[in-house]
């Protein structure tokens, strides 16, 4: 086997994926993703992007602007197309900083419980209300997933550095959304359904699902 064959086959058993916690649309795709992944024995690497990162570390009040994914009168949209996937969400109060969040991700990027603890931060924020940018909080669900108790003077310093890695790269690649996945040296977006997947992994995606997929995709902020 050549090297460009190796590194097609190696790249193929890798999804990077650029991410935030605070988008509905981002759980529902890491969701199906985590689904297939786990069936076909994808490797899924996360990119934790901040897409309000000027977010205080107290968070605020949501008060979603008209064209929000949070906005009232589209939650039921979102609601809907969760449910597809298996997912109950709730309409989240607050919206969190998010660094601690990401920097507790990539503090477990080498453990086995890293995609468990994921979906486990996008539950306790979707679906139980609770402040995934509160610490204790966030300990709270490591531990839930097995993981030590978190040292966040340590985990913040490694964590903020992999965080403005993560916007750097999503800025060079243009990533017009989130969630975005590269896989295989491509590029999609959105809240792309289960099947999607499946039928990428197997070789046999088609153009109607990436299609789906990209009207569920949250724009980027500089």
């Amino acid at each position: 086997m050549n090297w460009t064959a190796l590194f097609d086959r190696f790249s193929r058993r890798r999804i990077s994926v650029f991410a935030d916690f605070i988008d509905p649309f981002c759980y529902i795709g890491f969701h199906n993703l985590r689904a297939a992944s786990q069936r076909n024995g994808i490797v899924i690497r996360w990119h934790g992007f901040e897409l309000n990162p000027d977010t205080p570390l107290e968070g605020f009040a949501a008060q979603p602007a008209s064209n929000s994914d949070l906005h009232a009168g589209m939650w039921a949209s979102v609601c809907g197309s969760a449910r597809k996937s298996g997912l109950e969400l709730v309409e989240p109060p607050r919206i969190p900083n998010t660094e601690a969040a990401h920097s507790l991700v990539y503090a477990a990027r080498k453990l086995d419980v890293k995609n468990p603890l994921i979906e486990r931060i996008y539950r306790a924020y979707f679906s139980e209300q609770r402040d995934i940018g509160n610490r204790d909080v966030l300990t709270s669900l490591a531990q839930e997933c097995g993981m030590p108790a978190p040292a966040w003077e340590e985990i913040l310093i490694t964590g903020r550095r992999a965080v403005a890695r993560a916007r750097a790269e999503a800025q060079q690649r243009a990533l017009p959304g989130m969630p975005a996945f590269r896989h295989a040296g491509q590029t999609f977006f959105g809240a792309l359904p289960l099947r999607f997947w499946n039928e990428r992994l197997a070789g046999k995606a088609t153009s109607e699902d990436q299609s789906q997929g990209v009207e569920e995709t949250s724009c980027l902020t500089k």
